[in-house]
């Protein structure tokens, strides 16, 4: 339906190479330097957290401790890609629920997490309209594993565990 669609607006061959992130094949490394990742948003209750498959070369979510299903499916929910970026967070004025916004805009750490492998990252969305990028320490865009990508956004670092 998607092609379909594409193709009806003119957009089939579309080829802006702005768009969207950097993908490569790796392979599972043979001594992964993270096979557990865990953060919370709120408090440690909420704890939400990822277990590196070497054999499928994804992660496996786990909420709270246990895995994370998924209604339709009835399988556990799995990325290749584990993206945890630290973002600043405020309550809303005069909100009466108490509800957080989360400040995208600008620049900030991450960890990056594929085929075993951790990576530390700088964010950068410079703008609403720009999209949101990855580096590495060296200034090179991140390539990820081909395969999808979880971002979380965490108010520090400090609340992500990596083992």
């Amino acid at each position: 339906r998607l092609r379909a669609f594409a193709v009806e607006r003119g957009v089939a061959n579309f080829d802006d190479q702005s768009a969207g992130y950097l993908f490569d094949r790796f392979a599972p490394d043979p001594q992964p330097q993270a096979t557990s990742i865990s953060y919370f948003f709120l408090d440690t209750s909420s704890r939400a957290g990822w277990r590196y498959d070497p054999g499928s070369n994804s992660y496996e979510r786990t909420m709270r401790g246990r895995p994370h299903i998924d209604r339709v499916t009835g399988e556990q929910l799995r990325t290749q890609n584990v993206v945890v970026m630290e973002v600043a967070e405020a309550l809303r004025p005069g909100d009466d629920k108490q509800r957080i916004d989360q400040q995208v805009i600008g620049e900030g750490p991450a960890r990056i997490f594929y085929a075993g492998r951790m990576v530390e990252a700088t964010w950068r969305k410079p703008s609403a309209e720009a999209p949101l990028r990855f580096y590495d320490s060296s200034g090179e865009e991140i390539v990820f594993t081909a395969g999808q990508i979880w971002i979380a956004a965490v108010p520090t670092l400090e609340r992500l565990t990596v083992e």
